[in-house]
């Protein structure tokens, strides 16, 4: 799906986060952000997306730039399925679909399989 140019701010929000059980996104400025909606770290697609990501440690310093994954997937969590750093990767915990939603990546009731 396209997304359409915009002259809205980034949404903001608060949401459970690998590092932080009440994460505020307005905390972030100042660098570059990857925020990307990736749905469930179980599907192979997405295991390559965050396998990249993962390893440019030297792109995701939080200096320069943040990588931040936005899960919807409970089991991404639960199972550990990615692994957070001190420096450049967090998750969000979406699973209340509330942060996909403020931005567009799933409409209705879309669950972590994305149906």
């Amino acid at each position: 799906m396209p997304i359409p140019p915009s002259h809205e701010p980034t949404p903001l929000f608060i949401c459970a986060a690998s590092n932080n059980p009440r994460f505020n996104f307005n905390t972030v400025g100042g660098r570059y952000i990857l925020l990307t909606f990736y749905g469930s770290a179980a599907a192979p697609g997405m295991r390559k997306v965050l396998a990249d990501a993962a390893a440019a440690s030297d792109v995701f310093d939080d200096a320069q730039a943040s990588f931040f994954g936005v899960s919807i997937d409970p089991d991404d969590q639960a199972l550990a399925r990615v692994e957070p750093s001190v420096i450049g990767h967090r998750y969000f915990w979406d699973f209340d679909l509330a942060v996909s939603r403020a931005y567009g990546a799933v409409e209705g009731e879309a669950g972590a399989d994305g149906a």
